[in-house]
């Protein structure tokens, strides 16, 4: 079986979870998470700083106030998926619009780097 990654339920860490063992990493680190693939496999690391801008391809910011997210790696096309929605429980429930939002990095290249500041994830595409 291939690993894959998940957010904990209160998004402040990251998991990547191979052949039954479970490495977490803090979101909410100072530098963030670098998390990229190494042959196929999807690998994560403690950032040794911030990415400088001059390095960032794009960048996507994520709402914690209204939103839940969730990542997973598709292995078949090397892509880290951040999918959320406004409020989901067995169907979409409560004044919300009710629409998922996906978000897809292509990290056979080029890692993501990933940082929690209060209510916001920012994940960021770098050059390799």
């Amino acid at each position: 079986m291939t690993n894959t990654v998940a957010f904990s339920s209160d998004m402040e860490n990251l998991y990547v979870i191979d052949d039954g063992k479970v490495n977490t990493y803090n979101l909410s680190h100072p530098n963030g998470v670098l998390v990229g693939t190494l042959r196929g496999q999807i690998t994560a690391a403690t950032a040794e700083a911030l990415p400088p801008s001059s390095e960032i391809l794009r960048t996507v910011t994520l709402n914690l106030q209204k939103n839940h997210w969730t990542a997973f790696y598709r292995r078949t096309q090397q892509t880290l998926n951040v999918i959320g929605a406004t409020d989901i429980d067995l169907g979409f429930t409560g004044e919300g619009d009710g629409k998922a939002t996906l978000h897809r990095f292509i990290i056979g290249g080029n890692p993501v780097h990933i940082h929690r500041s209060g209510q916001t994830i920012t994940l960021s595409l770098i050059k390799a």
